[in-house]
């Protein structure tokens, strides 16, 4: 899920922006540019809600 939202979404809207004229062009690239964010902060939510993370040892968790 994260790679689709972040990387290849993004990229086909890029790709799609090119070739569409400015109105549609802006829009297609501000949708990718949310999706990428969104890729990204689902991503690293993921990351540190499933890591195990040095300090857990510390704590024993």
């Amino acid at each position: 899920i994260t790679q689709a939202l972040a990387f290849a979404l993004p990229a086909l809207l890029l790709a799609g922006a090119f070739v569409l004229t400015w109105p549609a062009a802006a829009v297609l690239s501000v949708i990718a540019a949310l999706l990428q964010l969104a890729g990204m902060l689902v991503e690293r939510w993921l990351f540190f809600a499933e890591a195990k993370h040095t300090v857990t040892l510390y704590y024993g968790r």
